[in-house]
């Protein structure tokens, strides 16, 4: 009986932590000088459900040959694995093209960027060079 009087504040405390917050930052190369384009996804990989955890989604044009960003800091559900996964969805048209194109649209995502401890705040630094690189089919389900 004793028991049952320990186990609900013991459950109550469990559900009311929270996970400690995650710094984002994530750095974009495009190697070639022309005005280029991306839309990007950063997500963290759940390994062990189905679903990803979304958390912001970007679209901006640039000449600029890098581009930063910077993420307040963000408390995480998980996947009650010991680390969080962050990896970023890329559909873009840092590319050189291909004779009369002038450049072509592309889908990447590259392996896993980031891979930070759930215990204690903890950066995630992204750095990416995206010039040439993905597939030139659209990033579908995850944008629209």
């Amino acid at each position: 009986m004793i028991f049952h009087r320990i186990l609900l504040p013991i459950l109550l405390g469990v559900s009311l932590m929270k996970s400690d917050p995650i710094n984002i930052s994530l750095n974009v190369r495009c190697q070639f000088n022309v005005n280029w384009c991306a839309n990007l996804t950063v997500y963290e990989e759940d390994n062990t459900f189905p679903t990803h955890d979304y958390l912001t989604q970007e679209s901006f044009c640039t000449t600029d040959p890098f581009i930063e960003f910077r993420y307040p800091p963000r408390n995480l559900n998980g996947d009650l694995s010991p680390s969080y996964e962050f990896n970023v969805l890329f559909w873009h048209n840092c590319t050189q093209g291909e004779g009369r194109i002038p450049f072509i649209w592309r889908c990447y995502s590259p392996e896993t960027l980031a891979t930070v401890p759930v215990k204690g705040e903890q950066t995630a630094a992204m750095d990416v060079e995206i010039g040439n690189k993905g597939r030139s089919t659209e990033c579908w389900p995850l944008m629209g």
